[in-house]
């Protein structure tokens, strides 16, 4: 009975806690910029993979992205950086049997979000880069995000 007393005891204390927590979340565009990349639009470049991924997705690889991002947007054995698209699940709607190498603009967008826990007050940073492209008509993009070490509460007013 005394455990059964302790147990809920601490779970209404964790309740109480977590009902009283309270997050303030502040997003910062930090950098957007456009740049104009080579993509090159045929098989082996733009590809089904589950790579990262919970199922098949079309892919471009884009390997000049390395060079223009901070975050890195590879995925686990691609051989390089990359974007997907969720508008189609074959290669060919993209490739639409004209395979090419064509310099198209790639949104590059990095934001910082912080975190404020008003009831730890605790203060933590995520940056978070989000890179975006349209090729013959479809939506392909990335996200990469990482964590900051913490900082002071005040950084997050």
């Amino acid at each position: 009975m005394k455990t059964m007393n302790a147990f809920l005891v601490l779970a209404f204390l964790l309740t109480t806690n977590f009902a009283n927590a309270e997050v303030i979340q502040q997003e910062t565009v930090v950098s957007a910029r456009t740049v104009t990349l080579p993509i090159n639009i045929a098989p082996g470049s733009l590809k089904l993979s589950e790579a990262d991924y919970t199922m098949p997705t079309v892919k471009v690889l884009v390997p000049e992205l390395a060079e223009v991002t901070v975050m890195n947007h590879r995925n686990t054995r691609e051989g390089a950086p990359c974007l997907a698209t969720l508008t189609t699940n074959n290669p060919m709607d993209v490739i639409q049997n004209n395979p090419a190498i064509e310099h198209l603009p790639v949104r590059i967008v990095l934001k910082k979000i912080a975190s404020l826990d008003t009831v730890a007050n605790e203060c933590s940073l995520r940056l978070s880069e989000i890179v975006t492209v349209t090729i013959r008509g479809h939506e392909f993009s990335h996200e990469r995000g990482t964590s900051l070490p913490a900082r002071h509460p005040d950084d997050c007013r």
